[in-house]
């Protein structure tokens, strides 16, 4: 259990929001020796200043935010591929044994799961609908990206495969300038 996220956002709130070393607001988590990414930490901060330091706050938020990867999950399914039975996104990731056990566990990698489908939602909105959610789509995959080292090169591959898709799309198929293709 990733308990230590809880015990280094209630050392941080403790501090002033600065680290042992009294950084402001650490970019990287000293967490017993080992440096980690933020976002959890931060995210238990909330949950600590709500609720007070609790087992089950620790696993609420990555619940909650297990939930939130269903929720775009189903989205996906919905707004852009157009299903009716759009809920079974929902059911089936649900289902994943892998997800079920560390979405209950505190692990970072359900967090960093449901930022990433956050970031494909808002990317694929993005296309499909206006230019604008691409800013959304950034700072979701910023935070997949920020929350767990493993996801680093699938959002860098995806990154790269839908910058070049969209590039294609744009100067190929519909004969528009690039960046008029972006900022319309």
């Amino acid at each position: 259990m990733k308990q230590s996220h809880a015990v280094r956002a209630e050392q941080l709130l403790k501090n002033g929001l600065r680290d042992p070393s009294g950084k402001f607001l650490p970019p990287l988590i000293n967490a017993f020796g080992k440096y980690e990414l933020g976002t959890t930490v931060y995210l238990n901060m909330l949950g600590i200043l709500l609720f007070g330091k609790k087992i089950w706050v620790s696993r609420g938020i990555t619940v909650i935010l297990s939930l939130m990867g269903g929720i775009f999950t189903s989205l996906i399914l919905k707004k852009i591929f157009k299903l009716q039975n759009y809920f079974v996104g929902l059911l089936f990731l649900s289902t994943i044994p892998l997800h079920f056990l560390h979405s209950r566990t505190a692990f970072t990698s359900v967090s960093a799961t449901s930022f990433y489908a956050g970031f494909l939602y808002f990317y694929l909105l993005f296309r499909e609908k206006n230019p604008k959610f691409l800013y959304p789509s950034i700072v979701l995959a910023s935070l997949a990206v920020y929350t767990y080292p493993g996801i680093w090169l699938t959002i860098i591959t995806s990154a790269f495969i839908f910058f070049w898709l969209t590039f294609l799309i744009s100067f190929l198929t519909l004969n528009i300038s690039f960046w008029d293709f972006f900022w319309d």
